[in-house]
């Protein structure tokens, strides 16, 4: 009877030790895949779609770089096929349409969460997108990467899921006003009367918000601000009321088709202030293709300023392989997009797992240098609320249908030409 005792005793250990082991290889297994599914979300269709079109090329570049061997590109995880800590498994991009609208993006997200069980969302260029399309990713405790919308109010919310690779509109708002107060000091140019043409989402309000902050803090005066209905199809009366204000400066903080239209409507109005400046969003191959020679001598602020990275041979390969492919190169928003990739895939392969909670306090360990990126920045570091630490942005101006850099002054690769010829002198 004792040796059978013994012998039940000695079965129930094994049976637990099995169990145990059993679990183990288990769990062993899960974090064994061999796909991480990313959910991007950008205007893949609708009046922004060139937006969404120029960042899904740039992503889906990145996903081959990392799912692939290319170790003669610095870049993180391009010496290795697909994630090494994670069993060499392949990034898969699983995209969702927002159509350039909060609601649509909002679904989205919803979609990619609950149906495509992605385990990480990046997008989506619109700060009132990403700003609906994160909440979603709040509640099911998904980790969310935006690598281009600037709206500062988004890392302000206390989100524990949300995180951000590129400046806020605070920094380039105020490099804008550094640029004008040097242009007085270069030129003597006495100018005073500053004018912001934005359009109504959050992005265009806040961006309005914060010129008109730090035009007050560099004695500009805003005699007119002019918020449009983002997607109008006419700007008639807005061009109208800002040519009878009359302002030595005009702001435009607005997407790519306002931006072209309000150029438009300044030329069958026959005006133009001494400068007019733009975001980045005019880098974009349909202003010129549209304007053409009208696109000249504006400027625009812009973190990716080809003329100034064409010394970089990291950059100058990347574009040459995205040239091979699509027969384009990068521009500010595809680069961004492309860098938040790669962000994104060295928080998931250091945290080894797919775990959300891994992947989240890896966000917060992220030290990528400069050296390892298309981006001209020193590194992507992130603070306490999620927000990048560093990055910079530089003045472009327009000349024969080339971008320039012109400002900083030291960087400069062209003299800036000021004030831009009216219409009648061009």
């Amino acid at each position: 009877m004792k040796n059978l005792k013994k012998e039940i005793g000695v079965s129930i250990v094994l049976i637990l030790l099995s169990s145990v082991l059993l679990a183990g290889c288990i769990s062993e297994k899960e974090e064994e895949v061999k796909e991480i599914k990313i959910g991007c979300i950008w205007p893949l269709t609708g009046d922004l779609a060139a937006y969404g079109a120029a960042n899904k090329r740039a992503l889906e570049l990145a996903t081959d770089i990392i799912n692939n061997k290319y170790p003669d590109l610095n870049l993180p995880l391009a010496a290795s096929e697909g994630l090494p800590n994670l069993g060499g498994a392949k990034i898969k991009l699983v995209w969702g349409d927002s159509r350039g609208t909060p609601e649509e993006g909002r679904s989205a997200a919803e979609y990619l969460i609950t149906n495509e069980e992605v385990i990480a969302l990046l997008g989506c260029y619109q700060s009132a997108v990403t700003e609906t399309a994160s909440l979603p990713a709040e509640t099911y405790g998904i980790p969310f990467l935006n690598p281009d919308s600037s709206s500062p109010t988004l890392t302000e919310r206390g989100y524990k899921w949300f995180w951000r690779c590129t400046p806020k509109a605070i920094d380039w708002t105020r490099n804008a006003l550094e640029f004008y107060t040097d242009i007085n000091e270069k030129f003597d140019a006495n100018l005073h009367t500053y004018g912001i043409f934005n359009e109504d989402t959050l992005w265009g309000v806040e961006s309005g918000d914060w010129l008109e902050y730090w035009a007050d803090e560099f004695g500009f005066e805003v005699i007119e601000r002019v918020q449009y209905s983002h997607e109008t199809p006419d700007l008639s009366a807005e061009v109208l009321r800002m040519k009878q204000a009359n302002p030595d400066l005009v702001h435009i903080a607005g997407y790519i088709s306002d931006s072209i239209l309000y150029v438009k409507t300044m030329k069958e109005n026959n005006w133009l202030p001494k400068m007019v400046m733009s975001g980045e969003m005019i880098q974009m191959s349909d202003f010129l293709d549209t304007l053409g020679a009208d696109g000249n001598y504006f400027c625009l602020t812009i973190l990716f300023p080809q003329d100034l990275v064409t010394t970089k041979a990291l950059t100058v390969k990347l574009n040459e392989m995205m040239d091979e492919r699509y027969g384009k190169t990068f521009d500010d928003p595809s680069a961004r997009a492309f860098t938040g990739l790669f962000v994104l895939a060295d928080a998931i392969n250091r945290a080894g797992s797919t775990d959300p909670e891994k992947i989240n306090a890896a966000f917060a360990e992220t030290n990528i240098p400069g050296e390892k990126m298309i981006l001209p920045w020193t590194a992507i570091q992130f603070d306490e609320k999620h927000q990048l630490k560093a990055g910079g942005y530089v003045i472009q101006q327009i000349q024969n249908g080339e971008y320039y850099t012109v400002w900083p002054w030291e960087l400069a690769t062209r003299d800036i030409i000021w004030p831009m010829p009216s219409w009648d002198e061009r």
